[in-house]
């Protein structure tokens, strides 16, 4: 709007100086010229500027789009991202949990575990006694027999396993009565062989145990020959 009016002074001031000067003159007359051209002239065209920038500015305000409140009333300065979307939990199809088999029976547990049991013990307690013989030709002799005496748990085990798998628990039955007299022979064996054993501590020359040897070799359990 200041423009306006100084636009509108200047240009009325300019136009009455050259009204006067083409009708007076300008000699000796021109600071009153002047003076009459910013009265005349001057004075109007300011109003004019005046009323034109107040016109042209009020249509400027009105079609200025009304400007948007910042924030918004209710909303936040700072607007949040939008949260994180996660995918739901697919939740496993329920599954019928599978049947456990039956408890096997074990093996060590049953009567026929442990007359198995009890021949073994019979062949470490044997192989224990040997170790303690000191090293000489009886001694050796002594440890094949006892890698012998060991072999036979392979027939034991088999009849063991026969039993079981006939159920057969009578007393009577034959394959009970052949496991009982392994385990009597084992148990007597352990016996011989621990007196064998003891002679070759005490004289571990071969001459004097080999008779024992001898008559010890022909006791080895032989279950094939029952």
């Amino acid at each position: 709007m200041r423009n306006w009016v100084l636009g509108g002074l200047a240009a009325g001031s300019l136009v009455m100086l050259l009204f006067y000067a083409g009708v007076i003159g300008l000699s000796g007359f021109f600071v009153p010229l002047v003076f009459m051209s910013v009265l005349t002239g001057g004075v109007p065209g300011a109003l004019v500027g005046l009323t034109i920038g107040t016109v042209r500015r009020r249509d400027s305000v009105t079609r200025l789009p009304p400007h948007p409140q910042w924030p918004a009333p209710g909303a936040q300065r700072f607007p949040q991202p939008p949260p994180l979307m996660t995918p739901p939990l697919m939740t496993p199809p329920l599954m019928t949990p599978p049947v456990a088999p039956p408890p096997a029976r074990a093996a060590s547990m049953d009567r026929w575990g442990a007359m198995v049991g009890r021949c073994e013990l019979s062949v470490q307690r044997v192989a224990a006694a040997a170790a303690t013989v000191p090293r000489s030709a009886g001694a050796e002799w002594l440890n094949r027999i006892v890698h012998q005496f060991a072999a036979e748990l392979n027939d034991v085990r088999r009849i063991a396993d026969l039993g079981r798998a006939l159920e057969a628990s009578a007393q009577d039955h034959p394959v009970s009565q052949r496991l009982a007299a392994a385990v009597k022979d084992f148990t007597a064996f352990e016996d011989e062989a621990g007196r064998v054993a003891l002679k070759l501590v005490q004289q571990p020359d071969l001459v004097s145990a080999r008779v024992h040897l001898e008559m010890l070799e022909q006791q080895v359990p032989n279950l094939t020959l029952r």
